[in-house]
């Protein structure tokens, strides 16, 4: 009965029974299987530790012998001994016979400064350039974010936009400020002149 019992009660709790039966068998490992190995790993390495310790004082107490062989100091060097000269037939030698066209010394390549000579050029007239178109400038408005400059060639009022060209002419208009406004001649190698606001009481 009581076998039957304890196989009832094994069947009804598996999860605790594995769990005893994983318990006992790792009990069981440690101490017939990893518990010898570190003790055989401490007694080795205690063993290692006595070796070092006994090779260490026998290494200390190593004396020299008596019949070691004593290694004498080199011989000093001696200083080398330099032939004097003669500087005045060193001199003579060295000393250049024809100095004519090179300087004092050996070295013939050394270039010969020449005397520079600087000639002025003369003067020549400036030409002054008085050519002004025939346009005036007579103020400018905006049509949303363009600038229009009122100008007027002869008795024609020309509107012209910025960045475009004036009509009759080959200018293009390159600039336009309260007080003056640029254009750029395109038959002259975009040369720019700049015509200054017209006073309209003397035009008129």
């Amino acid at each position: 009965m009581e076998n039957s019992s304890l196989i009832e009660l094994i069947k009804k709790n598996k999860v605790a029974s594995i769990l005893i039966a994983l318990i006992l068998l790792f009990l069981l490992t440690d101490a017939l299987i990893l518990r010898p190995s570190r003790r055989a790993k401490e007694l080795e390495k205690q063993g290692v530790k006595a070796n070092n310790r006994a090779a260490s004082s026998s290494v200390n107490t190593v004396t020299p012998s008596s019949t070691a062989k004593k290694i004498n100091p080199p011989s000093p060097l001696q200083e080398p001994v330099w032939a004097t000269l003669n500087t005045e037939k060193v001199n003579k030698r060295l000393r250049a016979s024809n100095r004519y066209p090179y300087l004092n010394g050996r070295n013939i390549f050394k270039e010969i400064e020449k005397p520079v000579v600087v000639v002025e050029a003369p003067s020549l007239p400036v030409e002054v350039d008085v050519f002004q178109p025939d346009i005036s400038y007579h103020g400018f408005f905006t049509v949303g974010t363009d600038k229009v400059a009122i100008l007027r060639k002869e008795d024609e009022v020309l509107l012209t936009k910025l960045g475009t060209k004036v009509r009759r002419t080959s200018f293009r208009l390159a600039s336009i400020s309260p007080e003056k406004v640029v254009v750029t001649d395109l038959s002259n190698k975009l040369k720019d002149y700049e015509i200054s606001l017209a006073d309209d009481t003397e035009s008129n």
